[in-house]
């Protein structure tokens, strides 16, 4: 049996397209035609046709037994050939994250009436990006509660949000002078001269107005500057 006869299987088409059919070897082949030959033996007087489907079944399964069909795309690569999409697999891709801000109450304990949000800023009555030039203790004037834990800090405004009816300089900031026996600082808060922070708060009403009453709000609101957070106060206050 040739190749050509093969072909004059029913179905035969549909099994070759369906991956690479190997051809078979002569000793198969043989064998093929030996069992068509003993199937088709003393009924050489009825038609052809039915006797070829019957032979055909044999041939089949002789030759099913024997070739090795496989899917179209599954043949090993050859060196020198162009990667194929999906053989490899896809590297993951890091993406940068932004660092989070440097809160000025890190590490302290604070009881806040408000958490920090752009809608709860832009009600705050002033904010700045300032740059610390002077820190001071508080003077006998200002009662004791702000004597033992705030510091009277001089700022160079470098951009304001929002101005509180004026331009002060100077705020009440929690911490960053060390205790002593008449100052018993209870947080040392990390800001030094030269730091550069972004600054909000309240104005206090229950000090003298000759006194600087402009209080910087801990609890995530002031912090120290970094740019994503300038543009956060920025969009907050609509400039």
């Amino acid at each position: 049996m040739t190749d050509d006869d093969l072909k004059t299987i029913p179905g035969w088409d549909t099994l070759t397209a369906a991956g690479e059919v190997h051809p078979a070897s002569p000793e198969t082949l043989a064998r093929a035609q030996h069992a068509v030959q003993r199937a088709t033996a003393g009924r050489r007087r009825r038609p052809m046709l039915p006797v070829l489907s019957t032979a055909a079944v044999v041939v089949v399964v002789a030759v099913i037994g024997t070739f090795v069909v496989k899917p179209f795309g599954d043949e090993p690569p050859v060196a020198g050939d162009p990667p194929v999409a999906g053989d490899q697999p896809t590297p993951a891709v890091s993406r940068p994250t932004a660092s989070a801000p440097r809160y000025l109450d890190d590490g302290a304990a604070s009881s806040c009436a408000y958490r920090y949000s752009p809608q709860q800023l832009k009600k705050q009555p002033f904010a700045f990006d300032g740059t610390v030039v002077s820190i001071a203790r508080p003077g006998t004037a200002y009662p004791n509660y702000l004597r033992q834990s705030y510091s009277v800090v001089t700022f160079k405004v470098r951009e304001w949000f929002k101005p509180a009816g004026g331009t002060p300089t100077q705020v009440l900031l929690q911490g960053s002078i060390p205790p002593s026996p008449d100052n018993d600082y209870v947080d040392g808060f990390p800001y030094t001269v030269g730091s550069r922070l972004l600054i909000t708060g309240a104005v206090l009403d229950n000090i003298s107005s000759s006194l600087v009453n402009e209080i910087a709000w801990n609890c995530r609101f002031s912090r120290f500057y970094d740019e994503a957070s300038a543009r956060e106060w920025r969009e907050a206050f609509g400039k």
